[in-house]
């Protein structure tokens, strides 16, 4: 494969923790050999300030609120597509809040073209006391958030679970999250950072390489020497004795970098055609 399509890459705009330099244009400089395409986004509440509760969108106070994070919005996309560059795309990386809510204004969704959903907004489940009620709770959630029609990619997979179990991540909630990815066909990242845990994410790819799952991949880059970084990622495929080609990764990249994809559901590669 030549270069990677990079489907996690944050920029400044909203979030402070991320380098000032890292802008669309700046990503648009890092285009060559070893990343072809890049999809650049934001944390979906980083665009919000979120109030306490879950029903954030439903006062007066709120919808103000919510506006206020859909002018940012709004400039944000406007800065990629203002490159015109076929290569950069636009992207969110969001949440679902406790009442299954999205953290971002779904009037945005066809606008996006490809939507990541991760699992960073879980301050409920931290609070239980219990390892076995946290993995539990967990689990409610990533159901709820891989039923979501606008998914496209399931973000980091795994690595909320590393945290709340105590870095044991249990086998029996890695493989049921699998299994609801399966029956739902939805997209998973092979995140190229050291925090999303080895073993299962090891067990992801070969579970997805058997049952023809897309696979895309990401370095989740907050600092620019991340941007690039797929070291982490290409030792994982090399651990699980696969390589893109047998996780169909080029077509796979080539269909969900394609705008438009969500109006047609039944056009999700298989194994041995390209979606195109």
């Amino acid at each position: 494969m030549s270069g990677w399509t990079n489907y996690h890459c944050h920029t400044s705009f909203v979030d402070p923790d991320v380098d000032r330099e890292m802008t669309p244009a700046y990503y648009f400089g890092q285009l060559g050999e070893r990343m072809r395409r890049a999809v650049v986004l934001n944390h979906g509440y980083n665009y919000y300030v979120m109030p306490s509760r879950p029903e954030w969108a439903a006062d007066e106070v709120a919808g103000k609120i919510r506006e206020a994070g859909n002018e940012r919005l709004r400039a944000a996309m406007q800065a990629v597509r203002e490159l015109n560059n076929p290569d950069i795309f636009v992207g969110i990386e969001t949440d679902l809040s406790r009442d299954g809510q999205p953290l971002h204004d779904t009037r945005f969704t066809e606008e996006f073209d490809v939507i990541l959903y991760g699992d960073h907004y879980l301050h409920w489940v931290a609070k239980m006391d219990s390892v076995k009620d946290r993995v539990r709770a967990w689990l409610d959630h990533v159901d709820a958030v891989l039923a979501r029609p606008d998914l496209d990619v399931f973000a980091h997979p795994f690595r909320e679970l590393r945290a709340i179990s105590n870095d044991e991540v249990p086998t029996e909630a890695v493989e049921q999250v699998l299994r609801w990815a399966d029956e739902r066909r939805v997209g998973l990242e092979l995140n190229s950072q050291d925090y999303v845990p080895e073993a299962a994410t090891v067990r992801m790819l070969k579970f997805a390489a058997d049952r023809g799952l897309p696979v895309v991949v990401g370095t989740d880059a907050h600092t620019r020497d991340r941007i690039l970084a797929f070291e982490v990622a290409e030792r994982r495929l090399e651990l699980a004795g696969l390589t893109t080609a047998d996780l169909f990764m080029p077509q796979v990249e080539d269909f969900m970098a394609r705008k438009g994809r969500r109006s047609d559901p039944k056009s999700r590669p298989a194994p041995g055609r390209s979606g195109l």
